[in-house]
């Protein structure tokens, strides 16, 4: 069952996982995105996940389905920040996927596969916030999609 006090600590514990300065400033690959990477890594796991991480550096947690042949339905968000950015910025997502993943009792009724993705760097800092999102559902990266 999906608990309100659990997340409101896993929001909480993410809080304190930031650089100084005013807001969240857990920007793309800073000592503060790897730790908040693994504490979530750390709570896929624990919610039974299997881990795996792509070429880009996202981690994809699976939950075998009754078919593995089915395809896997994906869902999850980024765990850095912007600048001073809210602690709710592509947290929530990512907290929400665990607790469906590995909290509620699925049963009978998942045939197929879930996976919750945790996108590795979303970071506006290297001005292509969403490539990781934006190539895993195959926009590419055309001049269209830079300009």
């Amino acid at each position: 069952m999906i608990s309100r006090t659990r997340l409101q600590q896993q929001l909480a514990d993410l809080q304190d996982v930031t650089a100084p300065g005013k807001g969240i400033n857990r920007l793309a690959f800073t000592d503060a995105d790897w730790q908040g990477r693994a504490y979530l890594m750390g709570l896929m796991r624990e919610a039974g996940m299997e881990l795996r991480e792509d070429a880009f550096g996202n981690v994809i947690g699976h939950v075998k389905g009754a078919d593995e042949s089915l395809p896997a339905v994906m869902f999850g968000s980024h765990g850095d920040s912007v600048p001073q950015g809210g602690n709710f910025d592509g947290i929530v997502g990512i907290l929400a996927a665990i607790e469906t993943c590995g909290k509620c009792p699925l049963g009978s009724f998942q045939k197929g596969n879930i996976e919750n993705f945790l996108i590795g760097h979303d970071s506006h800092e290297f001005l292509l916030g969403c490539t990781h999102a934006c190539h895993r559902r195959g926009a590419g990266y055309g001049e269209d999609f830079i300009a």
